[in-house]
């Protein structure tokens, strides 16, 4: 099958150690994520620092165990991975965001911790069983959030628990300690933003006075020493032109 552009460019995004995840979390997505997290760091074994591995997320969530496994991955490497929320990191997306050293996310990204949801059926013992173990995914989600933000396990827990939904946008993100920074701007936004606002004008400006006027009364020319504003001046020509009408109207 031929490469597509799209194919091309993820490539060349993987060659600068970038690795995309977009959709929902499945066993194909985290197979591939583990593969390229794992490739990438072994090329650079040999280097004391290896360059980090950016990892940016775009998903509306998906199966927590595949999110947890991948976060294990991520915590393990030799390289510094920096996980990055592009739009929304929703239930296991956000669980994979915790995996990095240092994560970002773009200001409008929008975020989902939330319950596992689940469906069990089949005999009784089996379904215990099951609910046991979602109690123990529950209690290592909870550690894994505690321990890398400021809230407690506990505060985490008693959410999870609570079965409802919680949202947070960047900046709620941030002070918690979901996210640890929030990528700015180019700098030609910001010094957009950052110029001084045009000087405020009323929309309706005082009438201006006038330099010294010549009224014509009565045939007579008359110097008005003093100024007189412009509609004053307006409405005073008005009236002498309306008394000249007058005056040669009667002259017939």
């Amino acid at each position: 099958m031929p490469t597509t552009f799209q194919d091309e460019v993820f490539k060349q995004r993987l060659s600068k150690r970038e690795i995309w995840i977009n959709g929902d979390i499945n066993d194909e997505l985290i197979e591939r994520l583990v593969v390229n997290l794992l490739a990438l760091d072994e090329t650079e074994n040999d280097r004391r620092e290896p360059r980090p591995i950016k990892v940016y997320i775009n998903s509306q969530g998906g199966h927590v165990r595949e999110a947890l496994a991948a976060v294990d991955v991520m915590l393990s490497l030799n390289s510094v991975v920096e996980t990055i929320a592009v739009g929304k990191a929703l239930s296991a997306g956000l669980t994979i965001l915790m995996g990095g050293q240092s994560r970002k996310a773009f200001e409008h990204s929008t975020f989902l911790f939330h319950a596992m949801r689940t469906s069990d059926w089949g005999i009784l013992p089996d379904v215990e069983s099951r609910i046991q173990h979602n109690k123990y995914l529950t209690q290592l989600t909870a550690d894994l959030f505690g321990n890398r933000t400021k809230w407690s396990s506990a505060t985490w827990l008693e959410i999870l628990e609570g079965g409802r939904d919680r949202f947070f946008n960047s900046r709620e993100a941030l002070e918690i300690g979901l996210i640890t920074d929030i990528i700015p701007r180019a700098a030609r936004e910001n010094g957009l933003a950052e110029l001084p606002a045009p000087e405020a004008k009323p929309l309706l400006a005082d009438p201006q006075a006038s330099p010294t006027l010549e009224i014509l009364t009565d045939g007579k020319v008359e110097i008005v020493s003093e100024e007189v504003p412009m509609v004053a001046q307006a409405q005073e020509q008005e009236k002498s032109s309306a008394k000249a009408k007058y005056k040669k109207h009667n002259k017939k």
